[in-house]
């Protein structure tokens, strides 16, 4: 083991083979998670309106267009601090929602899948200029045509911090595409004075997404 080590962390083969790995093999790992998890076959029936008796379905479709909308600017401009207790905040309708088992699953992998994309991504570009105290990792010379040092622990924490934005749009966005029926979205868009034409691409657009990734796989 102890050789096998050697050659893997102190060999210019090793390391190389451990860079390629962090690079490459980790975000491709996140797609085969996403299958594994969810799997394409019927997600179109779990990424789309789930009739359900509450108080999230009730409330008035406009309500639900705009709550995305202002969660998205609100991640924009707000703090990474702030941001998460905005996710908090985005949590509260889930809690009242209540979705099926199956239903959280997608929920729960449609969030943290670009999160985890988002970290692993910013730890491998966000790095700091002249410095390899902050490195977890340092690529040998093979792989200097990647433009990247190394794995940073300053680009982990600063993904984690933006991760935050992301997880609270998908939450705000899924909200609205799981207790509203595409006809109330086109009511919603037609009393925004907004054209009725452009709520039913919404609509049609979030509806035959699912159905285009099955027919691709």
């Amino acid at each position: 083991i102890s050789m096998l080590e050697q050659f893997m962390f102190q060999s210019l083969a090793g390391r190389t083979i451990i860079g390629y790995f962090l690079i490459f093999g980790v975000p491709a790992l996140l797609p085969l998670v996403f299958v594994k998890v969810i799997g394409f076959q019927g997600l179109r029936h779990l990424f789309s309106y789930e009739p359900k008796q509450s108080i999230i379905h009730a409330l008035d479709p406009r309500i639900k267009v705009l709550y995305p909308v202002l969660v998205g600017i609100l991640s924009i401009f707000l703090n990474w601090n702030f941001v998460y207790l905005l996710v908090g905040f985005t949590l509260i309708p889930w809690l009242v929602l209540r979705p099926s088992a199956t239903r959280s699953r997608v929920i729960i992998t449609m969030v943290g899948i670009p999160v985890i994309g988002a970290i692993w991504s910013q730890a491998l570009f966000h790095t700091e200029a002249n410095s390899t105290i902050h490195l977890l990792f340092v690529f040998p010379p093979t792989l200097s045509w990647l433009g990247t040092p190394g794995l940073s622990s300053t680009g982990l924490l600063y993904g984690l911090q933006q991760a935050g934005r992301t997880m609270a749009g998908v939450l705000a966005a899924l909200i609205l595409l799981f207790t509203t029926t595409p006809s109330e979205v086109v009511w919603a868009f037609y009393k925004f004075r907004l054209p009725p034409a452009a709520g039913l691409a919404f609509s049609a657009a979030l509806r035959f997404l699912p159905s285009m990734m099955e027919r691709m796989t």
